[in-house]
């Protein structure tokens, strides 16, 4: 008899409320090859970054398998829109050197904090407050911080046109000639995805999908795209 291979993600049935945010909050598992990330997420809060998305689960098994710690070792890689926290916290255990950055809300960004923390990488991980489109603070400027970014990511952040010019902007400004940019999205609304690539190509982007094989078929249905950004140069 043959037996299906267990999912590689799944929610606890436990539901707890938190007394700091007054929201129902429930644990969330992923595995990643040998890693088991355990996240807390938050329910009915108003915010996408609450919850853990398909498309960070995809990015979390594409640089696991795709890149590998090897590559990623001391790399500096800064996440746009971290949500859970959950991309940025497999990258630090893969050995990047990750800040990791959403809207500034208490109730994202405490969760991220504390999920690192569940997850032993509170150190290895900085958590700044960067909204889409405002001028990046001196602690992730490419120009300011010391260093150019080798990533910038962005997992489930497009969802709608109207915030669509906002990330990109902060793409643009973030991005280094050297940086390789990666956007994971589900394809919910043809018009927004292709808007998305070309709006970065009329922004001076080369665009490039990653090819279905590359993803892993368990967490990545058939409707999530990954696109690979680098900036050309003039």
């Amino acid at each position: 008899m043959s037996h299906c291979p267990p999912l590689p993600h799944h929610r606890l049935p436990q539901v707890a409320m938190d007394s700091a945010h007054h929201h129902a909050q429930q644990l969330y598992q992923l595995s990643v090859g040998t890693f088991t990330l355990d996240l807390t997420e938050y329910t009915a809060t108003d915010h996408h970054g609450t919850t853990v998305w398909p498309a960070g689960e995809t990015l979390c098994h594409y640089f696991h398998t795709q890149i590998g710690p090897a590559k990623l070792k001391g790399k500096h890689i800064l996440e746009l829109g971290s949500g859970t926290g959950i991309l940025a916290i497999l990258l630090a255990k893969l050995g990047a050197s990750v800040t990791a950055t959403d809207m500034d809300a208490p109730i994202i960004l405490d969760n991220i904090r504390a999920n690192a923390s569940r997850n032993g990488v509170r150190d290895l991980i900085q958590i700044e407050p960067h909204n889409w489109g405002c001028l990046p603070a001196p602690t992730i400027d490419p120009h300011l911080c010391g260093h150019e970014w080798d990533y910038v990511i962005a997992a489930d952040c497009v969802y709608t046109l109207e915030p669509l010019p906002l990330l990109l902007d902060s793409i643009q400004r973030l991005a280094g000639f050297k940086t390789t940019v990666l956007i994971a999205m589900e394809r919910r609304d043809p018009y927004v995805s292709d808007q998305c690539v070309a709006r970065a190509k009329e922004l001076g982007f080369d665009v490039t999908k990653i090819p279905r094989a590359k993803l892993n078929k368990q967490v990545a249905h058939e409707s999530m795209e990954v696109f690979r950004l680098k900036k050309r140069r003039v």
